[in-house]
């Protein structure tokens, strides 16, 4: 369908547009490097474009926003990790001693703080289904809220309402790669959490291919999803 060409090659016109997008290197914006200076601004223009699609892709489902996003992220994204629980995140929320926080522990004890490196997430994290038989009825409630696919919601939601990144995480150490990471440095006291802007792009790039070859399966027009934006109390 013509209709569906058209609507993909401007979804991937947008794309190259926020990837081509640098900084002026006199504008000073908290780093000297300039490529770390836009990242974030990147990443918010990623993240206005998963939502925009993700609202195409479930026009009339009444879904709310977060349930439509992390949908969205699993079904369109191409994303295995997202499966996975941050060990960091949901250590810091067990109070109380427990066979999972001994799990925890443990893991997150496994490799240095103190060695400045860069760590997949795999090297510290666990499926939901590994860490559920040792948690309490009380924590199996974190477990959702700190599976992966719901920590990249919360971090869109800091970066488009709030304009600043949660976790102090530093872009540097993802060296341009497009993989979520835990890094830590010395003296540091705890993992920190990076969704670099490679990895914003990878999932805006894995959707919009993914969302291409559904509405040729199902034979939709995208545009007959695009509500009417000329009237403002429409």
């Amino acid at each position: 369908m013509d209709e569906i060409q058209i609507f993909i090659e401007f979804f991937r016109d947008q794309l190259a547009l926020v990837r081509s997008f640098s900084s002026d290197p006199a504008i000073y914006a908290g780093c000297s490097d300039p490529a770390i200076r836009v990242a974030m601004h990147r990443k918010i223009l990623y993240s206005a474009m998963l939502d925009g699609l993700a609202g195409i892709r479930y026009y009339g489902e009444q879904l709310g926003n977060r349930k439509r996003f992390v949908r969205f992220l699993l079904e369109h994204t191409a994303w295995e990790g997202g499966h996975l629980v941050s060990s960091a995140v949901l250590r810091k929320r067990l109070k109380v001693p427990s066979p999972l926080r001994d799990h925890l522990d443990a893991r997150l004890g496994s490799r240095s703080l103190q060695r400045g490196n860069a760590l997949a997430l795999t090297e510290l994290d666990d499926p939901d289904t590994s860490l559920g038989p040792l948690a309490t009825n009380a924590e199996i409630r974190h477990l959702e809220e700190c599976q992966h696919f719901s920590l990249f919601y919360k971090y869109r939601n800091f970066i488009i309402h709030e304009f600043r990144e949660p976790g102090h995480a530093m872009e540097t150490f993802a060296d341009g790669g497009a993989e979520p990471l835990y890094h830590g440095y010395i003296n540091a006291t705890t993992w920190h959490l990076l969704y670099p802007v490679g990895f914003f792009e990878a999932r805006t790039t894995a959707a919009i291919e993914s969302l291409e070859q559904w509405f040729k399966a199902n034979r939709i027009d995208p545009s007959s999803r695009v509500p009417d934006s000329s009237e403002w109390l429409a």
